[in-house]
């Protein structure tokens, strides 16, 4: 049986990786340095949240309040509630650096609602609306009273500012946001401690209020969400007479989070916690805001997935030895024509194992948050059994069992033999490598396809991932992918060239246009690992701290990531907490495991079920949105959708009540969420539309 030694990129990138990565700071002890794929940190940064600045204070407040802008006077009903406004929010940022605008950004990016920033310190209060039109549908400030200190505290918006926002949110009825406030009366609240408190060493628990499912009906309101490495005001409810504050959101029996209506009826959710794109709360919490601030009726749309892609199907992994120099990867990637396989233990998943994750993932499927769950089973059809056109025994019992269970699975293309088609067949150990042709790529594909026509494999026909993500600028394969139909290939986060500038999209390819290579997530279960357990071949803790122990040979700045050796439950924590912090941003990138990862290792576990059955508890306890897996195609679909629309510059404005008008530059399709048209879907309680757009504009009446 042919063994695998990849050369892959094992471990989960995050967006500061890079920036840690070409700093310099990001170093291996020992080894050769890839120049493909770059190595990353095990867990997400640490962003340190600050206390707000202290501004001069207004007479008759406490020392630190920030300024307020005046009362604006109580109309009996929004002058122009029905005025038409542009689809589009207003995101108010002291200086682009604060964590919260940064979490405001990630998370609309992934939500694919547009919005306007503007930078306060470098830019005025734009044009809030032209003549009876709206210029956005609503306010969302990255802290209750944008300041600047340098070195003096000063507010950035004036009084007359403060004027324009409040007549605007009045007039039109446009709800507005303070992501990170201080406990103020303009948010209807008053400080119940006099001071802020950091969670960087102690945890806090956040709790719900029962007011909270207004807002929030998408999270299991039962749980408190943990918060750490976030700064914190404790505060308490104090509306104004004919004013009116509802607490949502507790810490230790104090407000942290409220909405607000102010007399003249203008509406306010106000948080007095920090917020960045990576913390749990905020991942958890940041759906609501958004849904709020719009009224439920946006462009965009969101849903959570987890896409696992088992790449390897039918052939064997090598695994990891400690000790044995040939089977201790010096980096991520292995030299393309390094060949230990004479000297590392190898191992291939059986019927047992193929068995056991049927039933594991029926059972999952058995329940109503996790019914449309499902692997992704990325084959090499040279393992398979000869009689279907593989190199396998006749009798291979893996691909008759194989045969029994193949609907239970998406199965997409991973070439035939797993050569790497940038390395092509070299003579093993020695360091020349010459790309794939043509004529081999053709074949790497099409005899693949001959393999699942024979066992009648429900094949995603247009769609691939290579071996170790090779191939993306070779021209001659990228020919011939085209030539035998392929239209979605798997790209690699974890490399330089692996992360789209827009979330949720792919990358076109430079040499097909035809052809998106779709971002997919790699995670540090390895390649080359099957146990939990220590002292074993393909242990994972084994190797883990190989890179990243005490005496890894990674470190961050000369120092090791972790000063103590990492436990498989540490590890499996960590691991978890990076898929539920996919599922909750709504990211649609597939992730990467392996064939020796679905092995049981000790009669019923493996690497795979519990890493996923933690992250699966973990999301249940927080959210109770249905979870979706999508065949390799449908993702590389929906990514093109969302593109199209970006090219095509479309807006939208909405009539409230009436209709919405959207316009582009050209033909599209749209996501539009809070309306029920053209055969819409319905998920986590609210109705998703798929406007097209075929002449560059279209008219969706309300409701």
């Amino acid at each position: 049986m042919k063994k695998i030694q990849l050369a892959f990129a094992f471990l989960l990138l995050l967006p500061v990786a890079a920036d840690l990565m070409s700093s310099g700071l990001f170093t291996a002890s020992a080894g050769k340095k890839s120049d493909k794929i770059k190595p990353a940190p095990p867990e997400p940064p640490v962003i340190k949240s600050l206390p707000l600045p202290v501004l001069p204070s207004k007479p008759g407040t406490a020392p630190s309040t920030p300024i307020l802008g005046p009362s604006a006077p109580a109309p009996m009903a929004p002058i122009f509630a029905s005025s038409p406004r542009a689809m589009k929010l207003l995101v108010l940022t002291a200086t682009g650096n604060e964590p919260s605008f940064q979490a405001i950004t990630f998370f609309l990016g992934y939500l694919g609602i547009p919005y306007q920033s503007v930078i306060l310190s470098q830019n005025p209060l734009p044009q809030l609306y032209s003549g009876s039109r709206g210029e956005y549908q609503g306010i969302v400030l990255a802290t209750g009273n944008p300041a600047v200190c340098d070195p003096n505290c000063r507010a950035l918006l004036t009084a007359a500012d403060w004027t324009a926002l409040d007549n605007y949110a009045r007039d039109y009825g446009v709800r507005t946001v303070a992501w990170y406030a201080w406990p103020e009366a303009r948010y209807g609240l008053a400080s119940a401690t006099g001071g802020g408190v950091s969670t960087d060493t102690v945890t806090a628990s956040m709790a719900f209020t029962s007011s909270a499912a207004s807002v929030f009906p998408y999270l299991n309101r039962s749980n408190p969400l943990k918060v750490k490495q976030a700064y914190y005001y404790p505060a308490i409810a104090s509306a104004a007479s004919g004013e009116t504050t509802v607490p949502l959101l507790t810490i230790n029996g104090s407000t942290v989070g409220a909405l607000h209506t102010k007399a003249d009826g203008r509406e306010y959710l106000a948080f007095t916690f920090d917020n960045n794109p990576y913390l749990t709360h905020s991942l958890a919490v940041q759906y609501g805001v958004f849904n709020w601030v719009t009224k439920g009726v946006f462009l965009g749309a969101r849903k959570a997935y987890f896409i696992p892609q088992n790449d390897d199907y039918f052939l064997e992994n090598d695994l990891f030895e400690f000790g044995v120099p040939a089977c201790m990867p010096s980096d991520f990637t292995n030299e393309p024509t390094s060949d230990a396989s004479s000297v590392c233990a190898t191992d291939r998943m059986d019927t047992g194992d193929l068995k056991a994750i049927v039933s594991w993932q029926d059972k999952w499927k058995a329940t109503t948050q996790y019914r449309n769950f499902k692997v992704t089973m990325a084959f090499n059809g040279w393992g398979a059994s000869a009689k279907y056109g593989g190199q396998g025994p006749d009798k291979d019992p893996l691909t008759t069992e194989t045969l029994a269970q193949k609907s239970k699975f998406f199965w997409m293309n991973h070439t035939y033999d797993h050569e790497n088609l940038d390395c092509y067949n070299p003579v093993p150990n020695s360091g020349n490598c010459v790309q794939a042709d043509y004529k081999q790529s053709v074949a790497e594909i099409s005899q693949n396809v001959a393999v699942s026509k024979a066992m009648a494999l429900p094949l995603d026909a247009t769609s691939m991932v290579t071996p170790g993500i090779s191939g993306l600028y070779n021209p001659f394969f990228l020919s011939a992918a085209a030539s035998q139909g392929l239209r979605y290939l798997a790209g690699d986060t974890s490399r330089s060239d692996g992360n789209p500038a827009v979330p949720n999209t792919g990358i076109r390819s430079p040499f097909q246009s035809s052809i998106l290579i779709v971002p997919r997530r790699a995670t540090s279960i390895y390649y080359n690992t099957k146990s939990g357990r220590t002292a074993v071949d393909g242990s994972l803790p084994d190797e883990y701290n190989y890179f990243y122990g005490p005496s890894g040979i990674f470190n961050l700045n000369g120092s090791p990531w972790f000063t103590t050796t990492q436990t498989w439950a540490q590890i499996l924590d960590r691991e978890s907490d990076a898929l539920v912090s996919y599922m909750l941003r709504g990211e649609m990138y597939p992730v990467m495991f392996h064939q020796s990862n679905f092995i049981r290792y000790d009669g019923s576990r493996t690497l795979f079920t519990e890493v996923v059955d933690m992250a699966f508890s973990k999301f249940t306890a927080i959210s109770n949105l249905p979870v979706v897996s999508l065949a390799h195609s449908d993702v590389g679909r929906a990514m093109e959708m969302r593109m199209g629309a970006i090219a095509a510059n479309v807006s939208g404005t909405l009539y409230p009540g009436q209709q919405i008008v959207l316009t582009g530059t050209g033909a599209a399709t749209v996501q539009v969420t809070g309306i029920c048209k053209t055969g819409c879907e319905s998920y986590g309680g609210q109705s998703i539309s798929k406007i097209p757009l075929t002449l560059g504009s279209a008219t969706v009446l309300l409701p």
